[in-house]
């Protein structure tokens, strides 16, 4: 199970390798997908803005080289981690063992962004004033899209009984069956989660605006693009990272209550859940 966060803007499109990684490894075709993975960001970013040759080369080439970096740096970086996690809860192991794990995947994503944000950013500068409208436009298309099924959950007041659905179904992709003890320790957790989706919108719209403004003034317009890619939450409301804290904490603590009610069984079908993902990340850094 994960703590659900919502990257932002751009930030998302350079954490693009580690979400369809993940999504790859689930699947049953890791390799193939892993070995796309430039060409499939390329037709996303290319939906977002239209480039010309030139731009697209230089994308094409970025990208490449991306995944290669990725696959000889940190595809054992995560194996390792999920080999050692899963050491780790072979008994009952605590809040503390499960935060160190958020840690080590922000820390990932992290290192990501620092290998990956400058050169981005030099693409980004070779865009047209015409094009930064058009990427920012559909940034904004693309996460109200993303945002509408949360919408009209909240709206209908269906919100809390979906975070219930998915959260027992992430479950029992780990563990197998679940008891009716685990399925009342989600449900009373979810009842205290707070949605986020306004707030990650306003987040967002704060995001791209502070993108626009960079843009406006070419002298300082590497540095300021920079670190808003490197530090996307820096435009963060004060709403959302209050609720995202008190979420966070939320589901550290169901962690923890779950762990302590973990039979054998199904301990010991995580540790193999975390096995098997780990050797399918070392099988993708073979060419």
């Amino acid at each position: 199970m994960t703590v659900q966060r919502r990257p932002t803007t751009v930030s998302r499109y350079l954490r693009l390798f580690c979400v369809l990684l993940l999504a790859a490894s689930a699947a049953g075709c890791a390799k193939l997908m892993y070995n796309r993975l430039d060409t499939l960001a390329a037709w996303y970013i290319g939906d977002l803005v239209s480039l010309d040759d030139q731009q697209r080369s230089d994308l094409r080439a970025w990208l490449g080289q991306t995944l290669e970096w990725h696959r000889a740096s940190e595809l054992g970086r995560y194996a390792t981690f999920l080999r050692e996690f899963s050491t780790q809860i072979a008994q009952p192991s605590g809040r503390d063992t499960f935060q160190r794990a958020f840690d080590r995947v922000e820390g990932f994503f992290g290192d990501f962004t620092a290998q990956t944000a400058p050169q981005a950013t030099r693409l980004l500068l070779e865009l047209t004033p015409a094009q930064v409208e058009e990427l920012l436009t559909n940034l904004e298309e693309k996460s109200n899209e993303r945002s509408e099924d949360e919408r009209d959950a909240i709206r209908d007041g269906k919100w809390q009984a979906k975070q219930i659905k998915s959260t027992q179904r992430q479950l029992k992709r780990w563990t197998g069956a679940i008891s009716d003890e685990q399925k009342r320790l989600v449900d009373e957790t979810m009842q205290h989660l707070q949605p986020t989706t306004l707030e990650w919108l306003e987040s967002q719209q704060h995001w791209r605006a502070a993108l626009r403004d960079a843009f406006s003034n070419r002298d300082t317009a590497e540095k300021r693009i920079l670190a808003l890619l490197r530090d996307p939450d820096s435009q963060w409301t004060e709403q959302y990272k209050t609720k995202e804290a008190s979420n966070r904490e939320q589901f550290l603590s169901l962690l923890a209550a779950l762990d302590a009610s973990l039979t054998t069984a199904q301990r010991e079908r995580m540790q193999h859940e975390l096995t098997n993902l780990a050797e399918r990340l070392e099988a993708l850094t073979e060419e």
